[in-house]
């Protein structure tokens, strides 16, 4: 009994020399946006019904790769012109995640985000979570796939909630002189247990850098399953142009 009494001070006593001794504290950096847009499109559909978006972003980041953030924007799900005020004009979302690069050629990330919607109705519930997973070569080419076990939307055919949905895209960017470059990107939407269906959509588009001040112009559209699942006006092809400052 004496033993294993002692045992357990000895233990403890090594515990707490661990955890008092001194260590380095990582270094937090922090960024920020703020955006203007004609459009707020995420995978080939328009989340203000092609109307102009204003957008901010804070995230905090460490050595190690550790970070968080937190995005906003205005959002138009329903045209309350024709229907009921659904209460949801603005989207949260909160993400934390951590990147790493293996070499100067590969890097990958992962990533969770809580999407939310403070002043949606109380019997509707957009919010949901999503899981991603990317990897990166040179800065060039990415991939992408992201789950979500609740994801919710509103649709053509009425509001759809808590259903599996998952995500693959892939991207490519090149620069085209020193400031400017192009961007390609598609993607695959699995909304079958959301909706019962799923689409694929696209984006190609170039950017300009100025010091802390960027412009991108891009053309979105989603094949013909999106465009009969969501409408013309919220998944039909557009051009979107966006102005964005960044600090520090």
């Amino acid at each position: 009994m004496k033993n294993n009494r002692k045992f357990r001070l000895v233990a403890l006593a090594c515990g707490l020399a661990w955890l008092l001794q001194p260590t380095a504290v990582p270094a937090v950096d922090w960024s920020a946006t703020g955006s203007v847009a004609t459009d707020y499109v995420e995978r080939g559909v328009s989340r203000t019904r092609g109307g102009d978006a204003v957008q901010a972003s804070l995230s905090l980041h460490t050595n190690p790769g550790f970070w968080a953030g937190v995005f906003a924007s205005n959002v138009e799900f329903i045209d309350q012109r024709f229907m009921f005020d659904d209460g949801a004009d603005i989207e949260v979302d909160y993400s934390v995640g951590y990147g790493r690069a293996f070499n100067e050629r590969w890097a990958v990330d992962a990533s969770l985000t809580f999407y939310r919607y403070p002043g949606a109705r109380s019997f509707i519930d957009y919010d949901y979570r999503e899981l991603r997973v990317g990897l990166d070569y040179r800065g060039a080419v990415a991939g992408s796939i992201a789950y979500s076990d609740d994801y919710s939307g509103y649709y053509k055919g009425g509001f759809a909630a808590n259903g599996r949905a998952v995500f693959y895209e892939l991207a490519l960017t090149r620069p085209i002189a020193r400031s400017w470059a192009w961007n390609l990107a598609a993607g695959h939407a699995d909304l079958g247990q959301v909706i019962g269906a799923s689409h694929q959509y696209w984006r190609v588009g170039a950017s300009l850098a100025v010091g802390r001040i960027a412009v991108d112009v891009g053309w979105y559209a989603s094949d013909g399953v999106g465009r009969r699942v969501y409408g013309d006006k919220v998944a039909g092809g557009r051009i979107v142009v966006g102005l964005t400052a960044t600090l520090p």
